[in-house]
């Protein structure tokens, strides 16, 4: 097992939360919107993107289990589309806690000849494996 701190969940004030409804325009996540530690989007979208960079090459071919929270999670999938740390983030995904998300990387493209870089989103914030667990209240 391997701890990277890029993995690290963006941490979020609650104040800045508190006043999503007061503030529309934040509605919107902007690349430099700011955590508590004064971490931006765009550094929290880079640090994850280049976790994700170094790990699709050093294992190609192979299967990684990546253990994560789901903000981390929403920005692997944005990574794996593609979508960069300047990007306002108008979407999120829909990633319960213990949930899996399947992405299949391709970092130097598929086939000869086509896309540089390609990716398959075989399930996101898939929660079946939990329904044996559920319990009415």
């Amino acid at each position: 097992m391997l701890v990277d701190g890029r993995l690290a969940e963006f941490d979020l004030d609650t104040s800045f939360a508190a006043s999503f409804d007061d503030r529309p325009d934040l509605l919107t996540w902007h690349p430099d919107h700011k955590a508590v530690d004064g971490e931006t989007m765009a550094q929290f979208a880079s640090r994850v993107a280049e976790f994700h960079d170094e790990v699709a090459i050093r294992h190609l071919g192979q299967r990684v289990l990546v253990v994560c929270h789901a903000g981390t999670i929403d920005e692997a999938i944005r990574w794996s589309l593609g979508i960069g740390p300047r990007h306002p983030l108008q979407h999120e995904f829909d990633a319960k806690n213990a949930s899996i998300t399947e992405i299949e990387i391709w970092p130097n493209g598929r086939v000869q000849g086509g896309a540089p870089r390609y990716a398959v989103l075989k399930r996101i914030g898939d929660a079946g494996h939990l329904a044996a667990l559920a319990t009415d209240y």
